[in-house]
């Protein structure tokens, strides 16, 4: 999907006349990654009572935190430039930064879920929770 949006972007400086088309294409692509990266949070835990409130709460508090400045950097870029071609640019590398750490991401959550309970020294952190929940300590 990052791909997709890259490639709306490419399009757009080489020719920003069919921008209308070129727009259509940006979205699908940034319409992709957003699901995409809620997906990766929940494939990520094993038991979703345990981590991954946690986790979803940093990945998207620290990944709001970080969009936030994005308009603004945009902002700064424009008028350092006078133009909005480096402001495409930036947002094609962004996109293809994107293209390459999902796959990376996705694989690290897999990895992440097929380890054994024993691999962290003893029960894995979601069987103590249970266990926590249970015993009511």
């Amino acid at each position: 999907m990052a791909l997709v949006a890259a490639a709306g972007l490419v399009a757009v400086l080489l020719a920003p006349g069919l921008a209308p088309v070129w727009v259509v294409l940006i979205g699908i692509g940034q319409a992709g990654i957003f699901p995409m990266a809620l997906l990766f949070i929940s494939r990520g835990v094993k038991d979703p009572r345990g981590r991954g409130p946690n986790l979803s709460a940093f990945a998207q508090g620290s990944g709001y935190l970080l969009a936030a400045g994005g308009p603004l950097l945009v902002g700064v870029l424009h008028d350092l430039t006078g133009n909005w071609s480096a402001c495409l640019v930036a947002l094609t590398l962004l996109s293809l930064l994107l293209a390459c750490i999902g796959p990376r991401a996705a694989n690290a959550t897999a990895w992440h879920r097929s380890l054994p309970a024993d691999a962290h020294g003893g029960a894995g952190y979601d069987e103590h929770l249970d266990a926590a929940r249970v015993d009511g300590s």
